[in-house]
């Protein structure tokens, strides 16, 4: 099976894939192919299996419930974000080194769980999706999203009733019709991905004019750009995940979102550093502000690298992002268009 799919991988498609790639589920032009891997963050082992559209029988989907896992998360989160806020609580002169880095551990930890747990709601309710055929039945570990089995149901459902189409009655005239039905788009487009990309185009420019020439008053409108951009970035996530999107739009953002909160993370450690260095960074509200603008400062030239490289990646993947939406743009233009040509 293996040698059969790297001979004609470019007949496949990827439908689907688990969160670490240890499994994934690819189309071809009459069957499916099913990838279990078994191993802990790199696969092991590859099993795979061929269901050809002929032999499928169903596809039945589960809802699960999803508040086992967010709960978990959440009040994990929380515990976290407390501790930390009551460290950084306490009188100035109860402030020693050892109490800010125990509070910058909690926070960045907080940090870590506010991400897991925001992808968590982002990609919907939890299900369970299995395929059946006359020989077996096998649970999809790829598709674990509500949203991906309704996706993959949708894009089946065609291949599947024509492949099977004598087993119907009446499905000739039904598969010529659909037959000459003119094509139709595969992915979706959101237009808020163009938005969100040039919106962290802009945050990675801001970002350089911060390192290079920073001031109060500068971190105060980068921050406030900062939370519409990510409240844009997080609309345009739940847009490509709902509907199909382009793997490479999808992959783009959630990239962003992981340098939006590696961005998040490095100024925590710069506040915490500030305080260590200088405690009169803690005392009053323009103290914080102050410390992000004074990274090159306070951090070094460690500091400096860390973030240059952090809006470097951000303009890069923006930049890749604005490429990816015009390019398919204009595909699904060309299908739409030769569509309704055909129509005519």
């Amino acid at each position: 099976m293996g040698v059969i799919v790297s001979d004609s991988v470019e007949q496949f498609r990827r439908l689907a894939r688990s969160f670490f790639g240890l499994s994934s589920l690819w189309v071809g032009p009459d069957h499916l192919v099913y990838v279990r891997g078994r191993g802990f963050i790199f696969p092991y082992t590859e099993e795979y299996k061929r269901y050809r559209f002929a032999d499928i029988q169903a596809v039945t989907v589960a809802r699960r419930s999803r508040w086992t896992l967010g709960l978990t998360l959440g009040l994990s989160m929380g515990f976290c974000a407390v501790i930390g806020l009551l460290l950084l609580g306490l009188n100035p002169g109860a402030r020693s080194g050892a109490v800010l880095i125990v509070a910058g551990v909690f926070t960045l930890i907080a940090l870590l769980l506010f991400a897991f747990f925001l992808r968590h709601l982002l990609l919907g309710p939890l299900c369970i999706c299995e395929i059946q055929t006359s020989a077996s039945r096998e649970r999809l570990r790829a598709i674990d999203r509500l949203h991906q089995s309704e996706q993959l149901v949708e894009q089946l459902a065609g291949p599947i009733g024509a492949a099977q189409a004598d087993l119907q009655a009446g499905a000739s005239e039904a598969t010529s019709a659909e037959r000459s039905s003119p094509p139709q788009a595969p992915f979706q487009l959101s237009g808020s991905v163009f938005a969100t990309a040039a919106g962290f185009l802009l945050l990675a420019m801001g970002g350089f004019a911060i390192l290079h020439a920073g001031s109060s008053g500068l971190v105060v409108a980068y921050l406030i750009l900062m939370l519409a951009g990510s409240a844009l970035l997080v609309w345009s996530l739940v847009s490509s995940t709902r509907v199909a999107s382009p793997d490479g739009i999808r992959a783009s953002l959630w990239t962003l979102l992981g340098l939006f909160f590696l961005t998040v993370a490095g100024g925590v450690v710069i506040l915490l550093v500030a305080g260590i260095q200088d405690p009169a960074y803690t005392i009053d509200l323009a103290g914080p502000f102050e410390a992000l603008a004074d990274v090159r400062e306070i951090g070094g030239w460690v500091a400096y690298g860390f973030f240059a490289s952090l809006f470097g990646l951000m303009t890069l993947t923006s930049s890749i992002t604005i490429s990816l939406f015009l390019k398919w743009k204009a595909r699904l233009s060309a299908i739409v268009e030769r569509g309704s040509l055909a129509s005519d």
